[in-house]
């Protein structure tokens, strides 16, 4: 009993924190390809997204 109650909190702390991605930004993005410039090899993409923006006076 005690871990489905524990198992419920989490959830209710879980689904309390996420964060609405979509009000934040217009939904405009450009992605890169990144491009190895080292010994270390990695593979990547580097994404830059639009936020909206309020315009104070």
């Amino acid at each position: 009993m005690k871990k489905l109650i524990l198992g419920m909190i989490l959830l209710a702390g879980l689904w309390s924190c996420t964060d609405q991605e979509s009000e934040k930004y217009t939904g405009k993005a450009v992605e890169y390809q990144l491009y190895q410039a080292s010994e270390f090899d990695y593979v990547g993409k580097a994404m830059v997204k639009e936020l909206i923006g309020e315009i104070s006076n």
